[in-house]
């Protein structure tokens, strides 16, 4: 067996074993992607180091072809952001992380769904995130008021004048607390969630597009394609050995490495007998 026929049998093993175990832990209703993993796998994995080498080559192709001052222009104004003092900002974060740990720590389950059934995935992620999201709010409330409270000498608030001092905190607090709702309900709500978000969005769908395409052009051969489509083969013969079904740890592995088994098979095959004999390509390794 030479070289090139040891590199599509390594990579058609390689996509199907990964494939295949991404199809058992989505199974069922998003087997599917395993197809997509195992497909990347082996294209991926079929002279790995010149896909290494090509990253860096696609990322320069990018900044060649494109403008980055939209980029630039993003990254400045979030360090600017960042380079000034948002201490509620941080404590209502930082809190709402800690609730949300202590609740994972503690095995916290959402309740159970109105048709009988146990809590899905979905609903621990919701549960998590109200967590989150309510505990840092709370505590923002929390922290602005303690602040405004602690800033009595500055504001010339009067601990020993009881109804004033109260009345003053008070008047204080509903400021600090409108401050709070201010943020939450405008710069969070739009500023963030309608400009910042999707601008970073956009900006990362962009450039990982770009970068992805570029370095799609530089390392394409028909011979990736080859180990591509014979590792998500590979994959759907592994998944459909397994029934489909949830599997133990050995069970995973053994239909994994299956499933690499066919696709090594299947490409060693494809290449010798198909591509080699009848489509007569080319044995010499594509150069970078």
């Amino acid at each position: 067996m030479n070289t090139e026929t040891r590199k599509i049998g390594l990579a058609c093993f390689i996509g199907g074993f990964l494939g295949c175990i991404v199809a058992l832990i989505c199974t069922p209703a998003f087997w599917w992607l395993g197809l997509i993993a195992g497909f990347a796998g082996g294209y991926v994995s079929y002279e790995f180091r010149s896909v290494l080498q090509a990253i860096p080559k696609a990322f320069l192709q990018v900044q060649k072809e494109f403008s980055l001052d939209f980029v630039r222009a993003c990254f400045q104004g979030t360090k600017k952001w960042f380079a000034k003092p948002h201490p509620i900002v941080y404590f209502g974060l930082c809190s709402g992380l800690l609730w949300t740990i202590i609740e994972v720590l503690f095995d916290v389950s959402p309740p159970k769904r109105l048709d009988g059934q146990l809590p899905q995935i979905d609903d621990f992620v919701a549960l998590y995130l109200i967590t989150f999201l309510g505990s840092g709010f709370c505590s923002g409330l929390i922290g602005v008021t303690v602040v405004l409270i602690g800033a009595r000498d500055e504001i010339g608030f009067v601990p020993d004048d009881f109804f004033g001092g109260y009345r003053e905190a008070l008047n204080h607090a509903t400021v600090g607390v409108g401050r709070v709702l201010k943020f939450v309900f405008w710069t969070a709500s739009v500023k963030i969630v309608l400009w910042t978000i999707p601008k970073w969005v956009f900006l990362v769908i962009f450039v990982l597009g770009a970068w992805c395409w570029e370095l799609f052009k530089i390392i394409h051969s028909d011979k990736r394609l080859l180990c591509g489509v014979d590792s998500a083969i590979g994959v759907a013969t592994g998944y459909i050995l397994a029934l489909g079904q949830s599997a133990s740890l050995v069970e995973s592995l053994f239909f994994s490495t299956y499933a690499g088994l066919i696709g090594a098979v299947l490409g060693i095959l494809n290449w010798e007998l198909v591509s080699k004999r009848w489509l007569k390509v080319p044995v010499k390794v594509r150069a970078d």
